[in-house]
């Protein structure tokens, strides 16, 4: 009797992220797995803790999924190769953006997001990002 093996298409799980660091214009911040963050905003100079409350941490966790699992990802190992990589296509200056790295036993992933890079072709995964990042309590630099 043959055996039938069946693939699943479900997308397989992310891995344990025990911590993500944001840095945005004129703050940054970490939060960990259980939702306790911390900030360091430029202007005025300050530090702060807060915590987000579950359904809070899982929005943030699932907003930023998407680019996690991205083309736009990449390991630490990259990163002065993706700094030094402009934009290819439409460009727009002083647009701001963000710099995402998520880690975990065994996850070391950054994200580097460019707003004024193909605004019109990213316009729908950027509000999402703008929504998370307004949606935490610190006080960023305005955004688009």
């Amino acid at each position: 009797m043959p055996i039938l093996l069946f693939a699943s298409a479900c997308t397989p799980s992310p891995p344990r992220i025990d911590r993500i660091d944001l840095w945005l214009p004129g703050v940054e911040v970490r939060i960990d797995a259980q939702g306790k963050g911390w900030f360091r905003e430029a202007e005025p100079r300050r530090e702060g803790r807060f915590a987000l409350t579950a359904p809070q941490l899982t929005e943030l966790m699932a907003t930023l999924e998407p680019l996690r699992r991205s083309k736009d990802a990449f390991p630490e190992s990259d990163m002065w190769k993706r700094m030094r990589t402009p934009c290819t296509g439409h460009y727009v200056t002083d647009q701001g953006g963000v710099n995402v790295h998520w880690t975990g036993p065994e996850l070391d992933r950054w994200a580097m997001v460019d707003f004024g890079c193909e605004p019109d072709n990213n316009a729908d995964s950027n509000a999402r990002l703008y929504a998370v990042l307004h949606s935490l309590p610190v006080r960023a630099q305005p955004l688009p």
